[in-house]
């Protein structure tokens, strides 16, 4: 989901923003609008931060788990 959805979608949406600003600069530049673009960003950042923080966290016991394996085996062959 990472790779397929979520980082085009944050290329996607900066993209946008610069196209908005450079389209219509008076009124995203002038009248304080690129606060909401700026706004509509920092979701998406923390979307994508939780994202990945909660992907890690139930990854973390997986490598945990290999991390234990790993030693137990190497320390059989000794």
């Amino acid at each position: 989901m990472n790779l397929a959805l979520l980082l085009p979608g944050v290329f996607v949406l900066n993209l946008v923003c610069a196209v908005c600003i450079r389209i219509w600069p008076a009124i995203f530049l002038g009248h304080d609008m690129h606060l909401w673009l700026i706004a509509i960003q920092l979701v998406g950042f923390a979307g994508y931060l939780i994202y990945v923080v909660r992907f890690y966290v139930d990854l973390a016991p997986l490598i945990a788990d290999a991390h234990r394996e790993w030693h137990d085996t190497t320390n059989d062959r000794e």
